[in-house]
């Protein structure tokens, strides 16, 4: 079970429903959020299985909905396990910056439209996968650099390649405003190192299946901490923020939260502990 949460108008009735279930099934397969009690009034939370489903989409109203598109948000609770593959070759990747080792850096390998491998660069900017022959992507990921797309791999034996990143400060998108956004990750008494996805939506909770776009997508540093700068406004649409916590062994989700940003002064920290 994992719990999700999200931050909606007081006195909403809300729930989950699992994705790839038929609607039909919505009594028996939907999950209440329960509003929790002053002072945390507009703040809901539920325990979702993520052997019954991995999305979930999250609904208003306690009425079947008609489609899915009457979804409001979404609720992915198992982004998938870190896998060194499966294959008769060790195939090791470095990943640098101007000769310098990328730590942390998220490599997701596939064949075809297929993930086969998914791991994560060591402290010296090594990871290995093992594979077949054949043809593979691989997509690369690093806080502070731009990402690497689809780049062809050809596997025919034990190999070393090398992929190198471009340095990419995180530029925040420019209007209305920019405020910086404190993040600690802890379990319990202790700081941990965790992958943090923040997406957002450009048109507001209430008008699509929120929180496609990524605004951020990296790890906190080694003491659980992360500072970035994300816009904020009071406007609908603009300032609303979904949180992803993630573990960097399971691959899977730790904390999710939905919350806004409202405006400078009250963002200067967002505890997601």
């Amino acid at each position: 079970m994992k719990s999700v949460s999200t931050t909606r108008p007081t006195g909403q009735t809300l729930y989950a429903f699992p994705e790839g279930s038929s609607l039909a099934d919505w009594v028996t397969k939907r999950v209440q959020l329960v509003e929790q009690a002053a002072p945390n009034t507009g703040y809901y939370i539920a325990d979702l299985d993520e052997s019954v489903a991995s999305l979930w989409r999250l609904f208003v109203g306690a009425s079947q909905p008609s489609s899915w598109s009457q979804a409001i948000e979404y609720f992915q609770i198992n982004t998938g396990p870190l896998d060194s593959g499966s294959g008769a070759f060790v195939v090791t990747i470095n990943v640098t910056s101007d000769s310098v080792p990328v730590r942390g850096a998220i490599i997701t390998v596939k064949l075809s439209s297929v993930t086969v491998a998914h791991v994560i660069t060591n402290t010296v900017g090594v990871a290995a996968v093992a594979l077949n022959a054949g043809n593979y992507t691989v997509t690369i990921v690093a806080t502070g650099f731009s990402s690497i797309v689809d780049s062809a791999l050809t596997v025919s034996e034990d190999a070393t390649f090398t992929r190198s990143l471009t340095s990419s400060p995180l530029d925040p998108p420019s209007a209305p405003d920019t405020c910086r956004v404190r993040l600690q990750a802890s379990r319990g008494a202790i700081n941990e190192q965790v992958r943090v996805v923040i997406t957002t939506s450009s048109v507001g909770r209430d008008q699509d299946l929120a929180f496609l776009n990524v605004s951020f997508d990296g790890q906190t540093d080694e003491d659980g901490l992360l500072l970035v700068d994300l816009p904020w406004s009071s406007s609908a649409g603009v300032g609303q923020y979904r949180f992803r916590l993630i573990d960097l062994v399971t691959g899977k989700t730790l904390h999710d939260r939905t919350c806004t940003v409202p405006d400078e002064a009250n963002a200067n920290y967002e505890d997601l502990v």
